[in-house]
């Protein structure tokens, strides 16, 4: 009887262990949530890396005409692992930057977007930012799990429903070393 309901009591403590690592993703604790801490840790992990310059930066001009460019770069560690490729697009009508960041088994983590849009009838530009947050699981890795919108500099959607379509094309589908190795 004494070992049965051990056996019970540490099925709690298992359960409730369990339970209690589940955290749910709000907007209350986005900032503090584990796989939030993780993405921005490979965050800044890779963005120490360039710092220091431990990965190997290379880029290249996919096409220029006038005043549109499109530039493309990776910084690439020393197991030829992509961990940021950065796609840039500049015209007289404004910019489009994106960071996409990848972790050391290639997964995609975060994704930085910033739309810069010029209003040439009053010298207005128009600053958008997505901060765009992928999962740890290697199952739905493609899937944002979550995403905050600002627009000159002022948050203006968070969470899980953010429409990105418009600005992601594909980003996420990208396959970051035979992209910027392939010849476009």
């Amino acid at each position: 009887m004494k070992q049965i309901i051990l056996s019970i009591l540490l099925c709690m403590v298992l359960v409730a262990s369990g339970k209690a690592q589940e955290v749910r993703l709000t907007k209350d604790n986005w900032l503090s949530h584990p796989e939030i801490v993780a993405t921005r840790d490979v965050y800044k992990e890779i963005r120490a890396s360039i710092d220091d310059k431990t990965l190997q930066h290379y880029q290249r001009t996919v096409a220029a005409m006038g005043e549109y460019v499109h530039l493309e770069s990776a910084y690439v560690d020393s197991g030829f692992r992509v961990r940021l490729l950065n796609v840039s697009q500049t015209d007289e009508m404004g910019s489009y930057d994106a960071e996409i960041y990848y972790d050391t088994l290639n997964r995609l983590r975060f994704v930085y977007i910033k739309l810069v849009s010029y209003n040439n009838y009053n010298d207005h530009a128009e600053e958008i930012e997505y901060r765009i947050y992928y999962p740890i699981d290697p199952e739905p890795y493609r899937i944002p799990m979550w995403t905050v919108k600002s627009i000159n500099g002022k948050r203006v959607e968070i969470g899980s429903e953010v429409d990105i379509a418009d600005v992601v094309e594909n980003l996420d589908l990208r396959n970051p070393y035979a992209e910027f190795h392939n010849d476009h």
